[in-house]
């Protein structure tokens, strides 16, 4: 409170004196041992240690050639598999085409239909019935057009249609 008095000395506290003491018998204790030399090995136990060394090193070996035929064999299973998706996709795009092609024909005339074995159905023809009108009447006009036909990607003059909402 008063300005001209002289601070009061800090003396060290029991908690910090402890600290202190802990911290010199840990370091005593942890550096104990580290002075002394390992006892010498005769040689009949430096033989026996190499010896086991080199077993564990054949057997550490053995696992790893294992493994190493494991992953060749692997490869070889997953090239295998590549080749044969790579078969049945050329057979896919094959039979897509040849549908694509089949497709387009019957579009066209008649005459370049391929002939059948057996006699086929006719159309049946579709009668258009206008749904009732909103003042009851079912003539309400012309009857709709129908849908264009889908066509794949594989026929000519495909082009993708935007996503609804996009503007072009």
């Amino acid at each position: 409170m008063a300005a001209h008095r002289k601070p009061k000395q800090r003396t060290l506290s029991s908690r910090t004196a402890l600290t202190l003491a802990l911290a010199g018998v840990a370091g005593a204790t942890a550096f104990e041992g580290s002075g002394h030399a390992e006892p010498r090995l005769t040689p009949a136990q430096v033989k026996a240690r190499a010896d086991r060394l080199y077993q564990e090193a054949e057997e550490a070996t053995d696992k790893y050639n294992g493994a190493k035929e494991e992953v060749r064999r692997a490869e070889a299973s997953l090239e295998a598999l590549r080749d044969e998706a790579a078969r049945r996709t050329a057979r896919l795009n094959a039979a897509r085409d040849a549908l694509g092609s089949m497709a387009t024909a019957s579009t066209g005339t008649a005459a370049s239909t391929p002939p059948s074995s057996s006699p086929s159905p006719p159309t049946p023809t579709r009668t258009y019935e206008a749904p009732p009108s909103r003042n009851g009447s079912a003539t309400g006009g012309p009857p709709p057009s129908p849908p264009p036909a889908a066509r794949s990607p594989n026929s000519p003059g495909y082009a993708p249609r935007p996503p609804a909402g996009c503007v072009s």
